[in-house]
């Protein structure tokens, strides 16, 4: 029945595909400082989740692939305003 169902598990020595990023993650991963990244949640467009109570939580997730098209367009910006 489908009480005694067990879910399907990862094999042994399979990785599992990494979705989102902690605040601490990202700031490595982006190599900046906790106060610039803090600067960046508050940009139109960055990708955050908050996660608890009605997405208010004070947990903060940043999914992965949105957070490097992130930065790529940040970076294209960058580039643009220097030329």
């Amino acid at each position: 029945d489908e009480f005694t169902r067990r879910k399907p598990t990862l094999m042994e020595g399979e990785a599992m595909e990494k979705l989102n990023y902690t605040f601490s993650e990202a700031a490595e991963v982006a190599q900046v400082s906790a106060p610039t990244l803090r600067a960046w949640t508050r940009t139109p467009g960055f990708p955050i989740l908050r996660v608890g109570a009605n997405g208010k939580g004070r947990k903060i997730l940043i999914p992965c692939d949105a957070f490097r098209r992130f930065l790529e367009e940040q970076a294209m910006q960058n580039a643009e305003r220097m030329w």
